[in-house]
């Protein structure tokens, strides 16, 4: 390798680093804020609604077998949490000692699936604010979601489902991951990323059964994208019935 390719390579790891920890540190700030709000809860229940309009929205991609673990896995990572165990040290100083036995790749998956967390956490958030006293239904939910006014943070989002995915589906290319994970676990576990390692398994064993990845990703951020238009295209309910 030449001297400027490995410039280069230094220069694309620097800047994998600086996204996971300014990722892992938007969770965290993002977490805290939440429980001092007291909305755990409402984002629990928030993101328990959001899976089942997920799977219902994306019933054709489930029909195929294959499609099925990877929907699942999918839907966990959009409407689910994502926690780090702070008695084993701060994850940030964990993760900055850890990334230098990391390879690039999974580096790059890393850096994708953290920034989808933090986005998810971020939407979900700004719905449990509007949502914290109401009952979750379909009508009260229509209506958080447009006075969110955030479409391009939507956008965003289902830009970071691509990109999780393509990474992700590139890395199942990759001979020797698979005793990378095994080698990994217990530093894994004991740094205190028990959750984030077991997430990235399950993504990649997950993937290595997706037969036509293009079309895959194609149909659900197709439907992703229409049903985020029919929101913010239809007037909130009460707006509706004057």
């Amino acid at each position: 390798m030449s001297i400027n390719s490995e410039q280069a390579e230094l220069r694309v790891m620097e800047s994998l680093k600086k996204q996971i920890v300014r990722h892992i540190h938007g969770l965290l700030t993002m977490q805290e804020i939440a429980k001092k709000s007291d909305l755990n809860e409402s984002i629990k229940a928030i993101q328990s609604y959001q899976k089942l309009r997920f799977l219902d929205t994306h019933q054709s991609l489930y029909k195929t077998k294959n499609n099925n673990p990877i929907l699942i896995f999918l839907a966990e990572q959009l409407f689910g949490s994502l926690n780090f165990n702070l008695s084993l040290g701060d994850p940030i100083e964990n993760m900055d000692k850890s990334l230098r036995y990391i390879p690039k790749d999974a580096q790059k998956v890393l850096a994708a699936l953290l920034q989808l967390k933090a986005l998810c956490l971020e939407l979900d958030f700004d719905l449990a604010q509007r949502l914290k006293h109401s009952e979750i239904n379909a009508d009260t939910y229509d209506l958080a979601y447009v006075a969110e006014n955030n479409y391009a943070l939507r956008q965003k989002q289902i830009e970071a489902i691509n990109t999780f995915h393509q990474q992700l589906h590139f890395l199942t290319r990759i001979r020797g991951i698979s005793f990378l994970f095994f080698i990994y676990q217990k530093p894994a576990y004991k740094l205190g990323f028990q959750e984030l390692f077991n997430t990235m398994k399950k993504g990649y064993e997950s993937y290595q059964e997706l037969t036509k990845p293009d079309e895959f990703i194609n149909t659900l951020m197709c439907n992703e994208t229409q049903v985020m238009q029919n929101y913010f295209q239809t007037p909130p309910v009460n707006q509706a019935q004057n």
